[in-house]
């Protein structure tokens, strides 16, 4: 009896045989991707998106990491080809100079053919961006040179900052003092003790904790009898009894909803991910975020676009957010919760100083420890690990600190030190690892889940004896289907 191949692997197993067959034809980039109708690159974009999740190494292609790997830089290259197509009639229309940006709604050419190596087109575009680049840095260093001389300026005519806006004003802390001691608790989505992306895997919502009742007021009745004296006394003291009790459930009814809001948004709190510079809005007095993650994400991808070299540090309570410099003392970012929009709201915004911007390298005077150390990153490990697992244009199996630092590059204006950057290939690996562990441990509760919908399901665990038998029928069996479908000659002998 063959061994049961489910029909998704199946599928996945024919997009590597169409995929591999097409780029040893050199076929055209549209069929590689298939693209089917589409043809502009946002479409293609789309059928590249798509086709990644499913033969992806981590992803639909995980039962065979070898051949999901070799397919899945095989599609990368063909979408880099298109979107190269694109910038190229871009950079063609400006009269051969480089632009950023390109057309979305650019036709790909349905005879752009497929190969690994770059053509003449594309080391010319590479040649213009990297003039372009460098072209720019001297725009840069004048314009830092100018915010410099105009920061000495003032201070040389007496401007001073407003103590209130270098040290913040302390009512902008808000939540109190039974917030601030439970805000170590409630910091799990700050990004310090998240932990590896596969634990996600394993969140089950918890049910709502029951909100305590806020104490009415209760008096004994006195219709028609005079008061005395210890009757007003007695009911003096109730009033005192029942005042001190509504203060305190109130302020426990609103930890609890706090916490409860906290929890219900937990899951999407362990998964975000760094936003990339176009989609980072501008601090704005009265900027809306609708969870508590999605603040934290804004302020720490802020940080990380405007390439502050001291990163950033975080103080969150259950309703309230500051962030706050360890250089200067005049940056400062506060954000409350409204109750009743159930938003969180930017209530003060205070920029960084100058001397906040730049690292210094050996070239100003400072050691290979100090230049190592310079530029502190605005996320955690973890965030940016998360960053490099879900990108579709990464080898999983050879995860190198180049590889990382160009996908890192979409959301640093200013990179990490490479100690940062081999802390995050840490917790990559680790995530790796847990998820594989998640898989396994997951496995019984697959196989109730499908039995309680009316499914037969066996679990069996093989020895590697066993399992070479089991791969070797797999293998002959997908060998017959080759066969009989035409992919392979008839006289193919397996």
């Amino acid at each position: 009896m063959a061994a049961y191949v489910s029909p998704a692997h199946l599928a996945t197993m024919l997009q590597f045989d169409r995929i591999e067959d097409a780029a040893r034809r050199e076929a055209p980039v549209l069929e590689i991707l298939n693209a089917g109708s589409a043809t502009t690159v946002k479409a293609v974009k789309r059928a590249f998106l798509s086709l990644s999740k499913q033969i992806h190494p981590h992803r639909g292609g995980n039962f065979d990491p070898v051949r999901a790997t070799s397919a899945q830089v095989i599609v990368a290259r063909g979408f880099e080809q298109a979107k190269r197509a694109a910038e190229f009639d871009s950079f063609k229309n400006a009269d051969y100079t480089w632009t950023s940006n390109f057309d979305p709604e650019f036709v790909i050419p349905g005879n752009l053919l497929f190969s690994r190596e770059e053509s003449d087109e594309e080391e010319e575009l590479l040649k213009a961006q990297q003039d372009a680049e460098e072209a720019e840095v001297p725009a840069r260093e004048a314009a830092q040179a100018v915010a410099e001389a105009l920061h000495a300026a003032r201070a040389a005519r007496g401007y001073e900052e407003d103590s209130d806006a270098a040290g913040g004003d302390g009512s902008d802390d808000g939540g109190g003092g039974d917030d601030d001691a439970d805000s170590g608790d409630d910091d799990a989505d700050s990004g310090d003790t998240t932990p590896g992306a596969g634990l996600a895997a394993l969140f089950v919502a918890v049910p709502c904790t029951p909100i305590p009742d806020v104490a009415a007021e209760q008096f004994p009745e006195f219709d028609g009898v005079p008061f005395s004296a210890e009757h007003k006394a007695h009911i003096v003291e109730s009033k005192k009894f029942y005042r001190t009790q509504q203060v305190r459930r109130a302020k426990s009814k609103a930890k609890v909803v706090a916490k409860n809001r906290l929890a219900a948004a937990k899951l999407e709190s362990l998964s975000w991910l760094p936003l990339s510079f176009e989609d980072v809005p501008t601090p704005e007095i009265g900027l809306v975020f609708q969870q508590r993650w999605q603040a934290e994400q804004f302020v720490r991808s802020w940080t990380a676009k405007i390439g502050v070299q001291t990163g950033v540090q975080l103080k969150i309570a259950l309703d309230s957010m500051r962030a706050s410099c360890s250089t200067c003392s005049g940056f400062c970012m506060v954000l409350h919760y409204q109750p009743k929009s159930g938003q969180w709201v930017l209530r003060k915004f205070v920029d960084h100083h100058t001397g906040c911007f730049g690292a210094p390298t050996p070239a100003d005077g400072a050691t290979a420890k100090e230049a190592a150390c310079a530029c502190k990153s605005a996320f955690t490990a973890t965030q940016v690990a998360r960053l490099v697992l879900n990108s579709p244009l990464i080898d999983l199996d050879g995860v190198n600190l180049s590889k990382i630092r160009g996908v890192v590059s979409t959301c640093y204006s200013r990179l990490p030190s490479n100690r940062f950057l081999g802390s995050v290939k840490n917790a990559l690996a680790t995530s790796m690892r847990v998820d594989r562990e998640v898989d396994m441990a997951a496995l019984p509760g697959y196989a109730a889940a499908l039995v309680a919908c009316g499914h037969q399901v066996d679990v069996h665990t093989a020895e590697a004896i066993q399992m070479r038998a089991i791969r070797l029928k797999a293998a002959k069996h997908i060998h017959a289907q080759k066969k009989k479908d035409g992919t392979l000659p008839a006289e193919e002998v397996f």
